[in-house]
């Protein structure tokens, strides 16, 4: 059985990482539940604050609740991050590089 999954873009990557320190053990699966790998409400406020510190953006602490899979919870944050003025930028998509943070207003 495969206890882990290569993450597909820079975003995964983040969550992933963050995911595996917070709860200390990666996802297996973009289906793999938060709360179901034994995250409670104290690892979830865990995860956002570190997913902010690492991507230099808010996420609001609802996105997930209402995005709880790994999956989900990446596509959330790829696609309707409000607005941060940060970005991941990957340079180069099939390195194994830690993502790159950058923003846009310094460009």
């Amino acid at each position: 059985m495969q206890s882990h999954f290569v993450e597909r873009d820079a975003t995964e990557a983040v969550v992933a990482a963050q995911w595996s320190r917070v709860l200390g053990r990666p996802p297996v699966s973009l289906d793999t539940d938060f709360f179901g790998s034994g995250g409670s409400s104290l690892h979830a406020a865990k995860l956002v604050s570190a997913l902010r510190s690492a991507l230099g953006t808010r996420i609001p602490l609802k996105t997930l609740f209402e995005a709880s899979t790994f999956g989900a919870l990446s596509a959330r944050i790829r696609n309707d991050t409000p607005g941060s003025g940060g970005r991941l930028l990957t340079l180069n998509p099939s390195g194994t590089g830690t993502p790159l943070p950058v923003s846009y207003t310094h460009l």
